[in-house]
């Protein structure tokens, strides 16, 4: 009995989890589109979408009202403002992405990051690159060759977003590198702090590119 609790249990915990990552991946594919029609700059929506989700998730600590473990951050405070800065980043090159090619294009560019993570974790975390991962890391290489319509000599804006979201991929996976270096940090911790990093590059970025003064509400810059 104990043994089919357990089990229960687990599977529960996967189907919970698995949940969690479809709603985040599906979440994570509204992106694109919703960013076509913001006519704003790739830094600004960066910049705003740091800020609200910062707001957000501070609300939401308080409301939890969890404790602050300062000698855990102290720890980790070196890879979490590294990964704080990648993430911003991280936000300008892929929404310039989005601006220069499709949203499938960069998409499918942008997931080069977990190839980039296998091929570094073997100098890095002591991992061994089997011949299943190899197999499968040469064939993503080829898939995205071809999707990206370099290899067709694509549209020089469709380089110029490949350019851009393979550039994303390079810092989405220095992120996952510096988060596989930061322990004893919740999630929820972690990604404020993280966000608070990300605005150390995006506040001076959007304050010396952007010019604040144009900056409205309309029911164009709302995609009505």
């Amino acid at each position: 009995m104990e043994d089919n609790s357990c089990n229960r249990e687990r599977n529960s915990s996967l189907t919970a989890a698995s949940l969690k990552i479809i709603a985040t991946m599906v979440i994570f594919g509204l992106i694109g589109l919703v960013r076509r029609s913001i006519p704003y700059s790739s830094s600004m929506l960066a910049f705003f979408r740091g800020a609200i989700a910062t707001v957000i998730l501070i609300l939401l600590r308080l409301f939890n009202r969890k404790g602050v473990d300062r000698a855990a951050i102290r720890r980790n405070i070196l890879p979490l403002v590294i990964s704080g800065i990648m993430i911003g980043f991280n936000w300008i090159l892929l929404f310039e992405a989005f601006r220069f090619t499709s949203v499938a294009i960069a998409t499918l560019c942008y997931y080069l990051a977990p190839i980039l993570v296998v091929l570094v974790s073997p100098a890095l975390f002591h991992e061994r690159i089997t011949l299943k991962k190899g197999v499968c890391v040469v064939v993503a290489l080829i898939g995205m060759l071809l999707i990206s319509g370099v290899t067709r000599g694509g549209a020089r804006g469709d380089v110029r977003g490949v350019l851009f979201a393979l550039a994303a991929a390079v810092f989405y996976a220095g992120i996952v590198l510096a988060n596989k270096k930061i322990t004893t940090v919740d999630g929820l911790r972690r990604t404020v702090i993280q966000l608070l990093a990300a605005g150390v590059v995006l506040v001076p970025y959007v304050l010396l590119t952007e010019d604040l003064s144009a900056l409205a509400w309309t029911p164009a810059a709302a995609g009505m």
